[in-house]
């Protein structure tokens, strides 16, 4: 048997409520797909996708992939606002002069078969990469979110460049470059086709620092 009940509820910036008013009237919220769920509140992204909006601290997403490398939106995540030059600057050299044990992480990869997954490499390497920092079950610790947020981007390179090259069963090689897509594809070694010359490369690496900022 079902029943109609009809009760006013105050609405936030994003037209959703809290939980709590429908607890104190005994009654619960249905909504099986999810559809109709805000399952966070966010200060980070904002999410309209009927109305096609995606913000990242208040940006337009179309506006950072246009005009901003992943590393500059990586820090905008983190800190809440874009870096200065400065800013932008020494968080680069600390992501690109990171503190990785890049042994460990070869022999992480290197105990896997030729041909492995990428992603099944990626997932038991981010598991092992975090038992290594035990102090990030401080979740709240906001000095050390500072201080390990580009240590994990450094290694990220490192795990996910190997683990192509693994897959691909090709050596990798030295990460160089400008953007954190160009060194990620230079440090695949072999498993990047360059047979197309430096400006196929170029659009590459530009396509993928967006596909970066995107995820």
């Amino acid at each position: 048997m079902s029943e109609k009940l009809n009760v006013d509820l105050e609405l936030d910036e994003h037209r959703a409520f809290d939980g709590a008013q429908l607890k104190k009237l005994g009654v619960v919220s249905y909504d099986q797909p999810l559809l109709a769920t805000a399952t966070a509140r966010s200060a980070i992204t904002y999410i309209d996708g009927e109305a096609g909006i995606l913000r990242y601290r208040g940006y337009p997403i179309d506006q950072l992939a246009e005009q901003k490398h992943f590393l500059e939106v990586a820090y905008l995540l983190a800190h809440g606002e874009l870096a200065s030059d400065d800013e932008r600057l020494a968080f680069r050299t600390s992501v690109y002069d990171g503190e990785v044990d890049r042994e460990r992480i070869a022999a992480l990869v290197e105990s896997f078969p030729e041909r492995s997954h990428p992603m099944a490499i990626l997932i038991a390497g981010y598991a092992a990469l975090g038992a290594a920092h035990p102090e990030t079950k401080n979740v709240k610790d906001a000095e050390m979110r500072r201080r390990l947020f580009p240590v994990v981007l450094a290694e990220t390179l490192e795990l996910g460049a190997r683990a192509i090259a693994r897959h691909a069963g090709v050596d990798p090689r030295t990460p160089e470059g400008d953007t954190y897509a160009r060194r990620l594809i230079q440090a695949c070694g072999d498993a990047v086709d360059t047979s197309l010359g430096a400006d196929a490369l170029d659009v590459f690496g530009r396509a993928l620092d967006v596909l970066f900022v995107l995820q």
